[in-house]
């Protein structure tokens, strides 16, 4: 029993057309994939950074909790809790502190952990989360920047006349 030809192509694009709404070859840029090598697990140091980083964010100390995950991703960049764990505490920083950088940066670890394990619903969502919150940003910064050149430009504010 042989398929033809058009009807293959046809099913493969109606499975193409059908796929999630969100893919990786579509939604992030081309990041290198970080090989992830099996039985390889993190160092006694690594380990102990990324406890005390993990009840570090139990005790809101976000700040040093944001330098023991940087130190175990130095060492270990292929560990997807750390990766996950600063993804989140740079949202939570970022949101917090209203810092348009600590977004962005969330915004890429983010990506880079759904490079490696796309099916994470939660990592998904915070990445809808994440693109929202830093659009909001960029309009708030364009907007507090456009004051400033009008205020420079000695006019007035429309809502003010």
């Amino acid at each position: 029993m042989t398929i033809p030809v058009v009807v293959l192509s046809f099913l493969l694009s109606a499975a193409t057309a059908a796929r999630s709404p969100w893919s990786p070859q579509t939604d992030t840029p081309q990041y290198k994939l970080i090989p992830i090598p099996r039985g390889k697990k993190l160092g006694t140091e690594d380990r102990a950074n990324l406890k005390r980083a993990m009840e570090n964010l139990e005790a809101g100390k976000y700040d040093t909790a944001l330098v023991l995950l940087d130190s175990v991703l130095d060492t270990s960049p292929h560990c997807t809790s750390a990766l996950r764990a600063r993804a989140r505490t740079l949202l939570t920083l970022g949101y917090l502190k209203w810092k348009h950088l600590l977004v962005t940066q969330a915004l890429e670890d983010t990506k880079k952990f759904l490079w490696q394990d796309y099916r994470d619903m939660a990592m998904r969502d915070m990445l809808a989360l994440l693109k929202q919150l830093h659009d909001r940003m960029e309009r708030i910064d364009s907007m507090k920047r456009a004051r400033k050149k009008r205020r420079k430009a000695g006019k007035q504010s429309p809502r003010t006349r």
